[in-house]
Parts: structure tokens; C-alpha cells; sequence
């Protein structure tokens, strides 16, 4: 369902891009935009995937910055090996749809994944909270020996 999600909003902010990138510099800015979309999509994805593995609450902040750097480190390196290789996707504005991209992946993983972690919390707090207290033998009105 999320990817789902992430997919179709992406695919449509994606049109719009597209329709931007068409007339600020033709097909070659179209294509540098898609492939930023596409490298951005595929992280979102791997950041979706890790998420979901750590969804017990104790664990659920490695899934997020597991995530994260997963978000993060696919398209900064892409950007780096074209930067370096002086790719004509740079002058096309590669690295500026990749920032496009980039944050309305971040936003819509954000709103997934942040109610499943707070579901997660309130299971947690119901379970703990509802505990009886553990009574120690030597609470018991018993003394130690002196």
C-alpha cells in the first residue's frame, strides 16, 4: 500500500515536473528530471523496505534512520558520480529535480511512517501502563537479616 502510494504521488508531481522541465529546456531536461525521479522513486523504495523490517516498537528508530540513510546516500551519490564525471544531466538540472524529488519522497514517507510508529508507541505505553507492580520479596514486611 505504500509503495503504492509513494509511487502515484510521485508520478504526479513527476507530470508536473515534466511539463516544467519540457519548457525551461526540452527533452533533455525531461529526461534528467525523470531519471532524478526514478533514482529518487527506488530510494524511497529501499527506505520504505527497511522501515517495515524494524516495526517493533523498541527497534522502530533504527528503521527510521535506517531509512534515512538510505533515502539519503542513493541519490547523493548519484549526483556526486555525474558531478565528477561532468555529465550533461548536471547542466540539464539533474541535481535540482533531484532535490524536487527528494523532499516529496521524504514528505509522503513522512506521513506513512510516522502514524505506524506512533501506533506502535501507544501499543507499547497501553501494554506497559497496564501492568501490575513487581513486589520484591523483602518489601514484603520482611527485614533483612542484620
Amino acid at each position: 500500500m505504500r509503495v503504492v502510494v509513494l509511487t502515484a504521488l510521485m508520478g504526479a508531481v513527476g507530470l508536473a515536473v515534466a511539463v516544467f522541465a519540457n519548457w525551461r529546456g526540452g527533452q533533455d531536461e525531461v529526461l534528467a528530471a525523470g531519471l532524478a525521479a526514478g533514482v529518487c522513486l527506488l530510494a524511497g523504495y529501499g527506505a520504505l523496505v527497511i522501515a517495515s523490517l524494524f516495526t517493533r516498537p523498541d527497534v522502530a528508530v533504527l528503521g527510521v534512520l535506517g531509512g534515512m540513510m538510505f533515502r539519503m546516500a542513493i541519490p547523493l551519490g548519484v549526483c556526486f558520480a555525474l558531478i565528477q564525471k561532468g555529465s550533461w544531466l548536471v547542466e540539464r538540472g539533474l541535481p535540482g529535480y533531484m532535490v524536487v524529488f527528494y523532499l516529496v519522497g521524504l514528505l509522503v514517507e513522512t506521513v506513512m511512517v510516522v502514524p505506524a510508529l506512533n501506533a506502535g508507541q501507544a501499543v507499547r505505553s497501553g501494554s506497559i501502563s497496564h501492568r501490575p507492580p513487581v513486589s520484591h520479596p523483602a518489601s514484603k514486611g520482611t527485614s533483612a537479616p542484620r
